[in-house]
């Protein structure tokens, strides 16, 4: 990936296993600097059933953790309301 500004290091990894220990442990391991990562931003009832990967990594991580909110496009599929039963 290029990067606007060749001081900028990037490098992509793919890990397998629980996110918030894989994150953690990789920025661990990598020294990182900052770990960003994008978030639904649910709130309440549905935060709670669903946990937030996002939420750990910032309560957790030993450095800056930078969180942006996704904004939902139209590729991205909409929730939709369990169907009847006998549908």
């Amino acid at each position: 990936m290029q990067t606007p500004d060749a001081n900028v290091n990037v490098e992509h990894l793919l890990e397998k296993g629980d996110p918030v220990t894989e994150i953690l442990r990789v920025a661990h391991e990598t020294k990182a600097g900052l770990i960003v990562l994008t978030t639904h931003g649910r709130t309440g009832l549905r935060r709670a059933l669903m946990g937030s990967v996002a939420e750990q990594v910032l309560r957790r991580a030993a450095c800056p953790v930078m969180t942006l909110k996704t904004q939902k496009t139209e590729s991205q599929p909409t929730e939709q309301a369990p169907a009847p039963a006998g549908s």
